[in-house]
């Protein structure tokens, strides 16, 4: 009996070893692939994180502005915060491509702090917040249209003197613009400049 139960013993021992090992095996394969896939996720996290950022934030500009504004105006000030969290992260690009996922990450992870987080604590917590948000949009595009017309005027000067002397830009804005004016300066020439230089040079060969 004794003898019976030993072996006994010892067959399950062997076999918790057994399913150990099995466990084990399973735990290492699982690992791997997740280590392999992690770059995937991350990259298709961040396309994820920067279309749902991007969707709740103009959520919430409609829940702030569509009780007191015609639908007309709130649905472009919707479509203007689309623009700009695009045009950040083809900013971020212009700069350096290599920020390409992380670039998504922070002009998507951005938006949806501030639609789940930052625009609910402001309304909350700070009694004057509804003022603020009603004179928010007309302040910042009459800023956007008088950083464009004094840019506009001090462009071709300031690149002269450096990208950053006297235009009171951050770095990243003046590169931007100065890849701008490249590809502006890629361009043919108009057809009424080609037409003056056509007739130059047929006076030059009459004179």
């Amino acid at each position: 009996m004794l003898v019976a139960i030993t072996t006994l013993f010892r067959y399950l021992v062997q076999a918790l070893i057994i399913l150990i090992e099995f466990l084990v095996i399973v735990f290492l394969g699982i690992l791997v692939a997740i280590i392999y896939a992690l770059p995937w996720v991350l990259r298709i996290g961040a396309i994820v994180i920067w279309f749902y950022g991007g969707y709740r934030l103009v959520i919430a500009v409609g829940e702030i502005y569509a009780p007191f504004s015609p639908e007309i105006p709130v649905m472009i000030l919707q479509f203007f915060v689309v623009i700009v969290q695009l045009g950040a992260m083809i900013g971020l690009l212009i700069v350096n491509l290599r920020l390409s996922w992380g670039a998504l990450y922070f002009t998507g992870g951005v938006p949806l702090w501030l639609a789940l987080k930052g625009i609910p604590d402001a309304f909350e917590n700070w009694q004057h917040a509804d003022f603020i948000f009603r004179v928010l949009p007309p302040a910042l595009w009459v800023m956007l249209l008088t950083l464009i017309t004094i840019k506009g005027k001090r462009y071709r000067t300031v690149k002269q003197l450096g990208p950053s002397f006297g235009s009171g830009l951050p770095d990243f804005v003046d590169l931007i613009l100065d890849k701008a004016g490249d590809v502006t300066l890629s361009f043919p020439p108009r057809s009424g400049d080609e037409n003056d230089i056509g007739e130059e040079v047929s006076s030059n060969k009459e004179e």
